[in-house]
């Protein structure tokens, strides 16, 4: 039997999603998100660091989708709810994705699907195309104004609500929603029960959400509260000079 490829679903009518005796796909895994680069993340890091000041959301999810892709396992298309690959998360129904509508996602707000390895793969392969911007004094500043801002938060306060006090980030108010959204993914801002990507891929299957009607967080920032603070670990690996 032929293995079923993982793909990202677009809208359209059942009748025309699904197909049978497709050959076998190419396994899904670290080697075909890689956008190259090895695996040492200087560039991602500082290029994420120097977008503060600059507004060059292009380059701020670099490292999210670098970390995403890095410990992606090798697979074929797992069963899960919905339709979903309990793996990476898409679909098994092979249909073209719109770049064009991924990279406008990258240039207005910093990307919006930091935990889809298409965005993962569209986006290091890109990133590596970017004029290079190196960060100044003034980001690792800002950087760790961010971070601080974030660690001294009264209690109780959840990652959607913490974007009123991210100020000195110029930007509007998605803008730095996905900055805690990137964070989140990079296990910044993550709980003990919810992990970020920072010690390794986090399937599918585990990327539960919080059982209310409104999330403005992607996973695992839309469970992070001031209570659980900024995971030091995480920053120290990858964010090493904002520790």
């Amino acid at each position: 039997m032929a293995h079923r490829r993982c793909a990202q679903r677009r809208s359209r009518p059942r009748s025309h999603v699904r197909g049978t005796g497709r050959p076998r796909p190419r396994r899904l895994g670290r080697s075909s998100t890689s956008g190259g680069g090895g695996d040492d993340p200087p560039g991602r890091r500082s290029r994420l660091r120097a977008s503060l000041t600059s507004r060059r959301l292009d380059l701020r999810s670099a490292l999210a989708s670098y970390l995403v892709a890095r410990d992606l396992p090798a697979h074929s298309f797992t069963p899960g709810a919905e339709g979903h690959c309990a793996i990476c998360g898409l679909y098994d129904d092979a249909l073209a994705q719109d770049l064009n509508v991924l990279n406008f996602e990258r240039f207005k707000w910093g990307g919006t699907r930091h935990d889809s390895i298409i965005y993962a793969a569209f986006d290091l392969q890109q990133f590596h195309r970017a004029p290079r911007l190196e960060p100044t004094a003034a980001d690792r500043e800002l950087g760790r104004t961010i971070l601080t801002t974030l660690r001294e938060l009264p209690p109780g306060v959840t990652a959607a609500q913490a974007v009123t006090h991210l100020r000195p980030l110029k930007g509007n108010k998605s803008e730095r929603q996905v900055l805690l959204d990137i964070l989140g993914i990079c296990g910044v801002l993550d709980t003990t029960d919810h992990h970020g990507y920072s010690d390794g891929f986090v399937p599918w299957s585990r990327r539960t959400l919080p059982s209310r009607r409104f999330i403005d967080q992607a996973y695992p920032a839309c469970w992070w509260t001031s209570a659980a603070g900024i995971s030091t670990k995480a920053v120290e690996s990858v964010l090493p000079i904002l520790a």
